[in-house]
């Protein structure tokens, strides 16, 4: 029998002082040795206005973890991520909640929308 493990829980996000960070962070999973972190970043010109495409961006043991973009998000768009939970065999959970942040090309503060 394959072994199964659950989807992380209570994920949040949020923004970090100074403007370009974004922290986020889950419950501890029983049996995960490291969580895959996949992201959504910015427009995708190449996706219908209804699909939405992630990537994994990173991997880690903790449960929390702070994105950096590589554009200081100063793109507008919306930003988006997931966790997965992997057990020592390599099994991969099914994804956690998705979360999104709305970043408008103004001057003001951003809008969260999770």
């Amino acid at each position: 029998m394959k072994n199964s493990i659950t989807p992380p829980e209570d994920f949040m996000l949020r923004r970090c002082p100074p403007l370009f960070k974004m922290q986020l962070s889950w419950a501890p999973v029983a049996g995960a040795v490291k969580y895959n972190i996949y992201a959504r970043t910015g427009d995708d010109p190449e996706c219908s206005p209804n699909e939405v495409r992630f990537g994994l961006i990173d991997s880690t043991p903790n449960t929390v973890f702070v994105y950096l973009s590589s554009s200081g998000l100063s793109a507008s768009g919306q930003f988006g991520f997931y966790v997965t939970a992997v057990d020592v065999n390599g099994n991969e959970s099914p994804p956690s909640e998705k979360k999104f942040l709305l970043i408008a090309k103004m001057k003001g503060p951003m809008n969260d929308h999770s």
